[in-house]
């Protein structure tokens, strides 16, 4: 019987998830995308954990700003930035700003760390 007890007991302290790890501390991003210095009216951003293999996707807005909905968990993150993909029916857009290279993880040159709180990251794009 008290073996029984023992086991039940065990079994219920493993169940309600004794032993469980601290929750990872998350950051909101924010900020504005320039290219040569003048703000990008379209597009799109991602935000890429090497730590983790995912992140966040935003739109950029027709005044250069940016605001990711999710927070994301802290760390070092690779940034992409493409020229925004038409909605299926839409013409295409009227011709690609974003040079290519920002646009995929492994040749993107912008990174950035997330920190715990309100994070601010401008992003500055060159045509060269």
């Amino acid at each position: 019987m008290l073996r029984r007890v023992v086991v039940c007991l065990s079994l219920a302290l493993l169940l309600t998830g004794c032993g469980r790890t601290a929750a990872i501390p998350q950051g909101q991003v924010h900020g504005s995308a320039t290219i040569d210095g003048q703000p990008l009216t379209a597009g799109q951003i991602e935000f890429f954990s090497t730590e983790r293999g995912a992140g966040a996707m935003t739109t950029i807005q027709a005044d250069g700003t940016y605001v990711l909905e999710d927070s994301l968990p802290t760390g070092e993150y690779v940034v992409t930035v493409a020229d925004q993909v038409p909605e299926p029916g839409q013409p295409p857009s009227q011709g690609r700003k974003i040079p290519l290279k920002y646009g995929q993880v492994d040749t993107s040159v912008l990174k950035c760390t997330i920190t715990q709180g309100e994070n601010t990251f401008p992003i500055e794009l060159s045509s060269k």
